[in-house]
């Protein structure tokens, strides 16, 4: 019996914890809160790996004929611009990620509460 209420206990527990993550994700329905959380992230994703992207973008427009590697590239672009090669553009990106980011969240909560719903157990096409 014992084991059995700290079951039930333990259960109890779980469950509050569940009911505490639905109740945060109610205050985070607002479009503008979906928003700038899809721009913060969008930017903050690009920003990482912009100087791979930078790399890559000069190995695909090399006009040399030898297979230059990814290292040698980097090496390439820091000893003729400095570590800032890497970043030449960022700002640009940024500009446009952030939107971007921005309208994909938001369209993609508006449709998963829209086609899901918000209710428990409810899926109208599932």
């Amino acid at each position: 019996r014992e084991r059995e209420r700290e079951e039930e206990k333990g259960a109890r527990e779980d469950m509050e914890v569940i009911e505490d993550i639905f109740e945060e994700e109610e205050e985070w329905e607002s479009p503008v809160n979906h928003m700038i959380a899809g721009s913060v992230a969008g930017i903050a994703e690009h920003c990482a790996v912009y100087p791979l992207d930078t790399v890559k973008t000069h190995l695909q427009s090399s006009t040399t004929k030898y297979n230059a590697s990814v290292v040698q590239t980097a090496r390439a672009i820091v000893q003729k611009n400095g570590v800032g090669g890497l970043f030449r553009g960022i700002g640009a990106m940024a500009g446009g990620a952030g939107p971007s980011h921005a309208i994909h969240f938001a369209m993609y909560e508006f449709s998963k509460a829209s086609l899901i719903g918000k209710k428990t157990g409810h899926y109208p096409f599932a």
